[in-house]
């Protein structure tokens, strides 16, 4: 492959929306201002019954944009028509209430000019709290990757992986080959924390993926979204979910003593937190599931947090 084939690796921004009339436009507004556009921008309305198709018809980016609207069906379902409508080599999912740095496009384009394998480029990201929550109790949270890579193959990563914390699942602090998706059958579920259940199973189908140190995304810190609203059962479903196909994939895995390692440390992750899910939503949980989860995990530490969470109060 040539190098000028190279440097015309095409990208896709693709964005689910719901009720999204009061972030849009500045979301909009923060790919509009990059020295490079991307080739393609799909926004995905999710059955939004507000101003937001309005206001992003009415923006200077319109001809850019491909809006497709559909029932509301969930973040998840909404990327994963994103994915099968776009046409670029690449793909990025941005939230529609987030900003994004002026020289993201241009400079994700340079990396991965540098080879024509490149299937996952993680990058850096940091958080800031909306107007509304300026005096609240939450704290802006860093999305620091803790390691940097150039373009290593697929067991260096993991390597790295082992040896530091754990990454940040945020579909929007990495791009990603756009067969990946495809080939592999790779696809968002319709429950809440969608995004814990791709993250392992597009490494384990990259062959060459790098990281950066580089910010080159602002989650926005809002009240009543998924982060931030009440509790309520969708949680607990989502990490049932969650845990489910993390055993799902450790069974597939299990062969692989480094990537069983990490997946088993997801689990112990995630198994308390579905124990706190439960508890604030006041939903029952699955005490099969829970013991399985952490059994396999085998994590004490784990155990001991779930065991915790079950009897406070």
């Amino acid at each position: 492959m040539s190098d000028t084939t190279l440097k015309s690796a095409s990208l896709s921004i693709i964005i689910p929306a719901y009720n999204a009339e009061d972030y849009i436009e500045e979301t909009l507004d923060s790919i509009n201002k990059q020295s490079q556009l991307p080739e393609e921008i799909i926004i995905v309305d999710d059955g939004s019954n507000d101003r937001t198709c309005e206001i992003i018809r009415s923006h200077k980016l319109i001809d850019k944009i491909k809006l497709i609207s559909t029932e509301n069906r969930g973040q998840g379902i909404a990327r994963n028509l994103g994915v099968r409508e776009s046409s670029s080599d690449y793909l990025y999912f941005f939230d529609s209430d987030d900003l994004i740095a002026c020289n993201f496009v241009r400079d994700i384009k340079k990396k991965l000019s540098q080879s024509n394998d490149i299937d996952l480029v993680f990058f850096s990201g940091e958080s800031f709290l909306d107007k509304n929550l300026a005096k609240s109790k939450f704290q802006p949270r860093s999305y620091l990757r803790p390691f940097k890579l150039d373009i290593a193959s697929q067991h260096e990563f993991l390597t790295h992986m082992v040896a530091n914390e754990e990454l940040s699942c945020s579909p929007c602090l990495y791009v990603s080959k756009r067969s990946l998706w495809l080939e592999n059958n790779i696809q968002f579920n319709c429950y809440f924390h969608e995004d814990e259940e791709v993250l392992y199973p597009l490494i384990f189908s990259a062959k060459k993926l790098s990281i950066l140190n580089d910010v080159y995304f602002f989650r926005r810190i809002r009240s009543n979204s998924t982060m931030t609203g009440i509790k309520t059962i969708k949680h607990t479903l989502g990490y049932a979910e969650v845990l489910n196909s993390t055993i799902r994939l450790l069974k597939e895995n299990k062969s692989d003593s480094m990537r069983a390692l990490l997946i088993r440390r997801r689990l112990g992750l995630f198994a308390p937190s579905y124990v706190v899910a439960a508890r604030c939503s006041e939903s029952s949980l699955d005490a099969r599931l829970l013991c399985l989860s952490l059994i396999k995990s085998r994590s004490i530490k784990s155990a001991l947090k779930a065991l915790f969470f079950l009897v406070t109060k």
